[in-house]
Formats: structure tokens, C-alpha cells, sequence
């Protein structure tokens, strides 16, 4: 939450990360939709399965999703109705439940991948969107989508049209191997 931390939470502070995010969402929007084909593409052509190529998909997916979600959270502080942001909420640990709770609520709310996995993942993957450390933003993507890769692919797959169980179970353990060679896993 390195962001949040380090603005005054007023409408312009404010402000400037929904708009952070707001381009955020489109780069991310723009990187789904590019691996999604690609992996499609591979599919279709039988190509051996490029863990790093499916990691990148879901990763670009999440991050839309969860981006998307903070720009939300932010645009509903900035037009509530008192217009005081948060600054009425007297310490950062209150300020980041409000925050959170919102947030949570526009996840569980929409009709995405995200809304599908577990509350603790999410208020995990809260703190991805606000925080300005890259290195961690990957580790908690990356434990996020290895702990929920099964979920994450069915879903993936169905919305691309990729019914092959096979393929699914080849993608999946390719993925796994992949990504516990990357992470430290608890």
C-alpha cells in the first residue's frame, strides 16, 4: 500500500492514482486479450505448451481484473457523497479496511475471474494494486495464480473455447512446474 501511504488521501491525490489506474487497466485489458489469442493460436497449430506464455495470460488477466477493481474503489471515494475522502476515517489501519471492504465488494460483485477465489487471496491482492514494489506485486500474483491455477484455467479456456481436458491438464502441470521453480511457496 506504498501509494496510499505515501499521498495525502485528498480528491486530487486521489484523483491522480484512479487515473494511475486507469491506465493500468488499459495496458492490461490490451495484454489479456493479445495472450488469450496467442495461446488460442498455439492450440490450434498443436504447439507445445510455453508455461511462461500461460503465466503471462494470467497474469495480465489478474492484473485487469484487480486494477479495474481498485479504479473502482477509488472513483467511489472520490464521488462519495461528503466528498471527504478518507480523510474522516482517523488511522491508516481504519482507512485500509474501508478501503479493502470496497474493494472486496466490487470483486465479489462482478462477474470475473477474481470473483471466484478466496476472500484471503483477495485482500492479499489488495495491496498489489496499491504498492509501488514491483518485486512483490509478481511474488503475490504468482502465489495467487499457482494456489488457484485449476480454477483460473477452467475459466480461462471456457471463455477462449479451448475444451480439450488433455490440453487443460498438460497447461496446468506445465504451469505449476514453472512456477514453483519461481516462488517461494509457504
Amino acid at each position: 500500500m506504498d501509494v496510499l501511504k505515501s499521498l495525502p488521501l485528498e480528491t486530487e491525490a486521489l484523483q491522480h492514482i484512479s487515473n494511475v489506474l486507469e491506465e493500468r487497466v488499459i495496458l492490461y485489458k490490451k495484454r489479456s486479450i493479445e495472450t488469450k489469442r496467442a495461446i488460442k493460436a498455439m492450440h490450434r497449430a498443436n504447439l507445445q505448451i510455453d508455461p511462461l506464455a500461460f503465466q503471462i495470460m494470467l497474469e495480465a488477466e489478474i492484473y485487469y481484473e484487480i486494477n479495474f477493481a481498485g479504479k473502482k474503489t477509488i472513483d467511489e471515494i472520490i464521488s462519495s457523497e461528503n466528498n471527504l475522502g478518507l480523510s474522516i476515517i482517523p488511522s491508516q489501519f481504519l482507512q485500509r479496511n474501508y478501503l479493502v471492504k470496497i474493494f472486496l465488494n466490487h470483486i465479489k460483485n462482478s462477474n470475473n475471474t477474481l470473483s471466484k477465489i478466496k476472500v484471503e487471496s483477495l485482500e492479499t491482492i489488495f495491496d498489489v494494486v496499491f504498492s509501488l514494489n514491483e518485486d512483490f506485486q509478481r511474488l503475490i500474483i504468482r502465489k495467487v495464480i499457482f494456489y488457484n491455477l485449476h480454477m483460473l484455467i477452467e475459466i480461462i479456456f471456457k471463455n477462449i473455447t479451448i475444451i480439450d481436458d488433455e490440453y487443460k491438464e498438460k497447461a496446468i502441470y506445465a504451469i505449476q512446474n514453472y512456477l514453483k521453480n519461481r516462488i517461494q511457496l509457504e
